[in-house]
């Protein structure tokens, strides 16, 4: 009797916490689903953290933050290197919203996300749209700033030059804009090699890539060339025209491509030089507030050295 009182009884404990089991909730909190997702983005989770923003979107979209977490998810995709889905997300933001508290600052990123996807034209574009459309002087300041140095990573010199000096006194305190400026004085004495003249040395087999400080490669040229050349002459003398003719013909396609290779190995150097120099010019500068401002609720501040 004693036993079955007692089978009875954890049958019915059972049956009560089955109950309470099917009538509990889960119940989803906002602020910790938001600083979970942060937590994420600055250990550096990138697309886990992307995974909860959007849940705290799906689920909170009323919530006073769903513009900060719109916008830290675009920068999680960014950081990720995730540019296009990044790019997607601050459009969105700085075209579809320009309502949104974060809208100027997404502007910013999307031209950052054109120049790493290689259309610095069209980040160019953005930053330009960001200077006639704000009113904020600040934003217009920072904007110059930015399209300054978007000029100085593709090497137009001149047009960075244009556009530092169009920012006004008082920003000069907080970009290093005179540093830059003594810098681009500086231009004229960066290597180069004329591509023009690396072509027509390269008429002699090696002397262009030898010009562009390439010795192995007018090494190899010279050989291949050269051994092609003889190869030529010597079955024309034995009047073997037949592989005379093609050996002709192959050693013209091998002495064109040096030719060629030539005047590209010089855009190279030219291109090397110029990216050098900029390295130069970023060690040299203080490090300053860059494309993202201080932080609004946790957007955080992003130390950099270019915008």
């Amino acid at each position: 009797m004693k036993c079955l009182a007692a089978l009875f009884f954890c049958f019915l404990m059972c049956f009560f916490q089955a109950e309470q089991a099917q009538g509990a909730t889960l119940t989803l909190d906002g602020e910790a689903q938001l600083s979970y997702a942060r937590t994420l983005y600055e250990s550096g989770d990138y697309i886990s953290a992307v995974v909860e923003f959007k849940r705290f979107l799906h689920f909170f979209s009323d919530d006073v933050r769903v513009s900060e977490a719109r916008y830290l998810t675009g920068l999680c995709w960014m950081n990720g290197g995730r540019y296009p889905e990044a790019l997607q997300v601050f459009k969105d933001i700085s075209s579809k919203i320009p309502e949104d508290p974060f809208a100027v600052d997404a502007g910013f990123m999307t031209a950052r996300c054109h120049e790493k996807t290689g259309n610095p034209l069209l980040g160019a574009v953005e930053l330009q749209n960001l200077i006639r459309g704000s009113k904020d002087e600040s934003v217009k300041e920072r904007a110059r700033y930015a399209l300054a140095w978007l000029y100085l990573d593709t090497g137009s010199w001149g047009m960075a030059r244009q556009t530092l000096s169009t920012m006004d006194q008082g920003s000069r305190s907080l970009y290093p804009v005179d540093q830059i400026l003594a810098g681009l004085d500086k231009t004229p004495e960066i290597p180069r090699k004329n591509p023009v003249v690396s072509g027509a040395l390269a008429l002699v087999p090696g002397a262009g890539y030898l010009y562009c400080e390439r010795p192995k490669d007018a090494l190899v040229s010279f050989i291949i060339n050269g051994g092609l050349i003889y190869s030529a002459i010597r079955s024309f003398k034995r009047d073997d025209y037949a592989l005379g003719g093609v050996v002709s013909f192959v050693g013209f396609g091998f002495y064109a491509g040096s030719i060629h290779g030539s005047v590209t190995a010089a855009h190279k150097y030219n291109r090397a030089q110029a990216r050098r120099f900029i390295e130069d010019l970023k060690k040299s500068l203080p490090v300053t507030v860059g494309l993202i401002p201080p932080s609004r609720k946790g957007a955080g501040i992003f130390l950099s050295l270019e915008y």
